[in-house]
């Protein structure tokens, strides 16, 4: 009466042994998922470190804006730096520059955090932009 079924002993060992599959087979899936998250959020973060390069650099910000205000065809208007941006304003400019200032704003990368444009009258508008780095 003292000795166990050797048979119970089987059982007892299968069962163990087929949990052990079950858990090192959802241990395999939790790892691939956990795989495909990792790469995704190192995609998000080699875009979010080009961003952070192309808008954060606050020197090559302003120089490029200086660089893009020194043109001839810019000086009449009115520019104010400040500590975090470049206020921009004209009570009148002609269609030429007011196109040639959104050409180089719009294709280079700033931040422009506000802009009015109001038509005077065919060929003149009024302009008020602020850009911030």
């Amino acid at each position: 009466m003292n000795r166990i079924n050797p048979i119970y002993a089987l059982a007892l060992l299968l069962v163990i042994i087929l949990m052990l599959v079950y858990k090192l087979d959802s241990s395999k899936n939790e790892l691939k998922d956990n795989i495909l998250t990792y790469e995704a959020t190192q995609k998000v973060a080699v875009k979010l470190s080009a961003l952070k390069d192309t808008y954060a650099n606050k020197t090559k910000t302003k120089k490029a804006l200086k660089s893009i205000l020194n043109n001839a065809l810019l000086k009449s208007l009115d520019t104010k730096f400040k500590k975090t941006s470049l206020s921009i304003s004209a009570k009148s400019i002609n269609a030429k520059t007011l196109n040639f200032l959104m050409s180089k704003i719009i294709n280079g990368s700033f931040i422009i955090s506000s802009m009015k444009i109001s038509r005077i009258s065919d060929t003149n508008v009024e302009l008020k932009m602020e850009i911030k780095w």
